[in-house]
């Protein structure tokens, strides 16, 4: 079995450097490949089969091969960095929906707390006008004692005077 080799050039050779020779034109090197039949064939077979149209010289069928590696390779990045966006995405939308979520929870603990504040402040204001009644009744009794006791005073000064 012989083992093919392709240099820079696209010479065609064999084990020990040798040029690899056609099997039916025996001084004619194969420099032409057959994409079709994945063959390699010399010009004179070439032209004996003009019927099929994939045959290209060596070195085009390595820089369509090279091509064909590169646009693999390209479309396998693209398929990476889509995965990558598409996982970005999905994270994103997690976050949102974690940010809504939060959002949501602070708004109703914020909620919660005005009423939990608004209850402790209607319980002030109840004390507090607990003892604004209670002093009020105490100076209005004072004042309604000091009116009656004035009120008294005058009364008596007035008898008084109607005497003399």
């Amino acid at each position: 079995m012989i083992d093919f080799k392709c240099h820079k050039r696209h010479k065609i050779e064999g084990e020990r450097g040798r040029k690899v020779l056609c099997d039916k034109h025996h001084d004619t090197s194969l420099e032409y490949f057959c994409t079709k039949h994945e063959k390699l064939c010399c010009i004179l077979c070439k032209r004996q089969y003009q019927d099929c149209c994939n045959v290209k010289k060596v070195d085009y069928v390595a820089d369509d091969s090279k091509l064909e590696t590169t646009t693999e390779n390209l479309l396998s990045e693209i398929k990476e960095r889509k995965d990558g966006f598409i996982e970005a995405a999905d994270n994103a939308r997690l976050h949102l929906r974690d940010l809504e979520i939060t959002n949501n929870k602070c708004k109703e603990e914020l909620k919660n707390t005005r009423l939990a504040i608004d209850d402790h402040l209607d319980l002030f204001q109840n004390e507090v006008e607990q003892e604004i009644n209670k002093k009020y009744e105490n100076n209005r009794g004072e004042l309604i004692k000091q009116v009656t006791d004035i009120t008294a005073e005058i009364k008596y000064i007035t008898d008084k005077q109607k005497i003399y």
